[in-house]
């Protein structure tokens, strides 16, 4: 599907299709059967993006619980705070999980409940912001820990998942690529 992203001047899509009052037009090929973007969302370029990434017991996105939470904020392209949380799941960690992360159950016997950690990241988190994320899973991951603990997830924005987007942009197939490929 051919889409329209800016005309200059400003004027009307059908004007721009017509050449009317048009000096240029700046258009791109959009795949419209895969979006980058999961939910509503108002393009204010003003809103605040939360990248964050989160550390499991494990490698289920059903069934893992949370050990960590860590979020960046950006506004206007400046990093305007830092979020940072371990949280204790519970229960012990598997080996492979603790040479995958570095995290161990030491390190979580200090951490926070699961409901302080995630109260603690929605209030940092705030109001109006969107969530940048690579791949999906720690959406899911999320999304599941506070269906299974009773919490509502109405909070969560709309997010981009830039992994899809990369792919989209070099061409890559749709596949899960480690976040260092792409660096």
């Amino acid at each position: 599907t051919f889409k329209y992203s800016n005309i200059y001047p400003k004027s009307s899509f059908k004007r721009a299709l017509t050449k009317q009052n048009m000096d240029a037009i700046e258009a791109y090929f959009v795949n419209d059967t895969t979006s980058a973007l999961f939910g509503s969302y108002n393009e204010d370029f003003n809103t605040e993006t939360i990248v964050f990434d989160i550390e499991t017991t494990g490698l289920s996105v059903q069934n893992c619980k949370i050990t960590e939470i860590g979020a960046v904020k950006i506004k206007g392209g400046e990093v305007i705070g830092r979020f940072n949380t371990f949280v204790d799941p519970e229960c012990p960690i598997p080996e492979e999980i603790v040479r995958l992360t570095g995290i161990t159950d030491e390190m979580l016997d200090k951490g926070d409940s699961f409901f302080d950690a995630i109260n603690q990241f929605k209030a940092w988190c705030g109001e109006d912001f969107v969530f940048l994320i690579w791949g999906c899973d720690d959406i899911r991951i999320l999304k599941n820990n506070l269906k299974f603990y009773g919490l509502d997830d109405s909070w969560i924005p709309a997010y981009y998942n830039v992994q899809m987007i990369f792919c989209l942009q070099t061409g890559l197939e749709k596949r899960q690529y480690a976040l260092s490929f792409a660096l």
